[in-house]
């Protein structure tokens, strides 16, 4: 398996249509409070999709300040997307990201989940549950540095 990049803009509208037909909640629409966007596969050995997952800096400065994640450390990932392998695969692909982040000098890597998900997924992948927006979604970290 491997995580790659997607950086070509065929491969980034592809994603994004894969997203809006597939993910309950699509890909995210206008995304004012976020910059930065960036588009992952994980991949099979012959290059096919496997889980697809999309990231963009923190840049909401109330979030950054109540879960005491700097700004210009912390990556957030926005949505993942499992097409083929369970929830093992998806959590080798947020390690992969993970791991790739840090060896670009990120700190963190966050996210939500959904109110009422018990994000087994995050904690099977070694982020840790640090709180709760007041909307009831979980925030999970993963402390790369």
């Amino acid at each position: 398996m491997e995580l790659r990049e997607l950086t070509n803009p065929k491969d980034v509208k592809r994603f994004k249509q894969v997203m809006d037909a597939l993910h309950p909640m699509g890909h995210p629409k206008g995304g004012v409070f976020a910059k930065g966007w960036r588009y992952w596969a994980y991949c099979d050995d012959n290059g096919e999709w496997r889980v697809l997952m999309s990231t963009h800096q923190l840049s909401v400065f109330f979030f950054s300040v109540k879960f005491r994640l700097p700004m210009d450390r912390t990556i957030m990932l926005r949505r993942i997307l499992t097409l083929q392998g369970g929830e093992g695969l998806a959590s080798e692909a947020i390690k992969a990201l993970a791991q790739r982040l840090k060896d670009e000098g990120w700190h963190y890597l966050a996210t939500l989940s959904q109110k009422g998900h018990s994000g087994a997924l995050y904690k099977h992948a070694g982020m840790e549950k640090i709180g709760e927006t007041r909307r009831g979604h979980g925030v999970w970290v993963l402390k790369l540095h």
